[in-house]
Order: C-alpha cells, then sequence, then structure tokens
C-alpha cells in the first residue's frame, strides 16, 4: 500500500511563518523595512479612507511600499462591524477593496477585522463580497497550519507574545510533528512606539530566521491560504500511486517516505 502525507510546505519545508498588521500607520515604513532587511513576509490590512491623514500612509505610495508583501482589506474606515447593517458593511469592505486595487493593480480578498469583532451575519456577508479568509484576534497560542474557517482564521499570537518559551515551542518539536506547523504573528506598526518595541521586533525578525534557516517558509497570509487550499484539493487514484493538482500552485507531499512535488495541471 502506498502511503501520502499531506503537510509539507512549498520545496518540502516543515515550518511556515507569517505576520498581519493593521490600518496602516506610517509606523509600517519602518516596520517594512525591517521585514525586508530580514527576508520576512507580510500581510497589511490597510484602512483607505484613512490614507493621508496625520499618522498614516499616503495612497501614492501603498504599490511601493508594500512591494513584496500582500496588501489585504481592513474596511474602509474601520467600523465596529457587528454593530453595522450587512449594506454598510458590504459598502466598507468593496470600498476598501476597490481602492486597494486600483492601487495595487491586484485582485484584493484577504482581510482583518476592524477590533477583531465578528459574528456569522458578518461571515455571511464577507463571502458575498468575494473575500477569501478573514483574520481575527483571538489568540490561539497553537501552530495549526489553517483554520476550521478561513473567515475565522485564529492567529498564533500578538508580537507581544512571541515569547522564547513559545518560539522553543515552534521550533523545538519533534521532526514527525513539526511538519505542516505554522507561526502566524499580528499586531500593529504604532506598537513599537513602546520603549523597547523597535529593538523587539528587530530581535524577533533576526531569531525568526536564524533559527529558522532553510526550514522556513516565510510567506503571506494569502499565500499560506492559497497553498493549504491546493493540498486540500488534490485528487489521487484509488492505489494513491498518482495526484491530481487542479491548483495554479505546485504542492509537496511525502509519498512512501520520500518528499515529492506535485506540479499543477498543465505546469
Amino acid at each position: 500500500m502506498n502511503n501520502v502525507t499531506l503537510g509539507r510546505w512549498p520545496e518540502g519545508k516543515p515550518l511556515a511563518i507569517t505576520f498581519s498588521y493593521d490600518d496602516g500607520h506610517d509606523h509600517d515604513r519602518r516596520l517594512v523595512e525591517i521585514f525586508n532587511r530580514h527576508g520576512i513576509k507580510a500581510t497589511f490590512n490597510l484602512n483607505s479612507g484613512f490614507f493621508g491623514r496625520a499618522g498614516y500612509v499616503t495612497a501614492d505610495e501603498v504599490a511601493t511600499l508594500y512591494a513584496g508583501h500582500e496588501v489585504a482589506v481592513h474596511t474602509f474606515n474601520h467600523p465596529v462591524l457587528v454593530r453595522q447593517p450587512p449594506t454598510l458593511v458590504a459598502q466598507q469592505v468593496m470600498d476598501d477593496r476597490r481602492a486597494l486595487e486600483e492601487l495595487t493593480g491586484s485582485v484584493v480578498d484577504g482581510m482583518a477585522y476592524p477590533f477583531g469583532d465578528y459574528n456569522d451575519e458578518v461571515i455571511a456577508t464577507l463571502k458575498n463580497c468575494g473575500i477569501r479568509y478573514s483574520r481575527t484576534c483571538v489568540e490561539d497560542r497553537s501552530f495549526k497550519p489553517a483554520p476550521a474557517d478561513w473567515l475565522a482564521w485564529h492567529p498564533t499570537c500578538h508580537d507581544r507574545h512571541a515569547t522564547p518559551e513559545l518560539l522553543d515551542a515552534f521550533f523545538n518539536a519533534k521532526p514527525w510533528a513539526a511538519i505542516g506547523r505554522l507561526l502566524y504573528i499580528w499586531g500593529h506598526g504604532f506598537e513599537f512606539e513602546r520603549p523597547g518595541g523597535w529593538e523587539s521586533i528587530e530581535t524577533l525578525c533576526a531569531t525568526l530566521k536564524e533559527r529558522g534557516g532553510k526550514d522556513v517558509w516565510f510567506a503571506t497570509n494569502g499565500e499560506i491560504r492559497d497553498y493549504v487550499t491546493a493540498v486540500r484539493g488534490l485528487r489521487f487514484n484509488a492505489e494513491h500511486s498518482r495526484a491530481v493538482n487542479d491548483s495554479a500552485v505546485p504542492v509537496w507531499v511525502d509519498f512512501n517516505g520520500k518528499t515529492v512535488c506535485v506540479a499543477p495541471c498543465g505546469g
């Protein structure tokens, strides 16, 4: 009998790390520079209604500032969505999508909830708006590779809680248990203005890069979602000796003890 085990990240890596930062404060300029210097990727959830205000990035710099990262929806002007009628929730999301897509020239279909607040009605509205995933503010302290519901995606922790003990738990798992682990960290750029804040994110990025080495895939939230969806969509023959990958993303699996790539159809 053939044995197929899912869980490998791109290039067969066992671990993945992603970051998510909200609001589009002008502190993102320094944060992006830090991420770029360490080769780390992140998703930035932006309120386009705030562009150009004091303390926020401008519309003109969005495409260049966040190049190489992901831009995602955070609504137009950051209301509490559970207190809005569905029509206004849709308007908040779609106005932000349109603005961000015009500025970046890309499809923007990821999101983070303002204040972390959501309910079933909000989730239903987001589905109708074409949003594929949305991050909450609930720390689950786990390293699960994917949520049960992409529209209620709980991060591992806030950046303040990325403690040495948590990083040890992430990196030091036995090899068989480490496969497919994800460290998902979130926060706000302005919070690094606290004493020692910028030093802390510099240290965190350097630590992740050093300890991760060649075993970590640094990805945006959307890239994580796309990859996991592609893995879950693999189709196998009855003998599990052949797989069909209907996505546009190459994926890696363990087949009879060897890590192999399953190329996209036609790829």
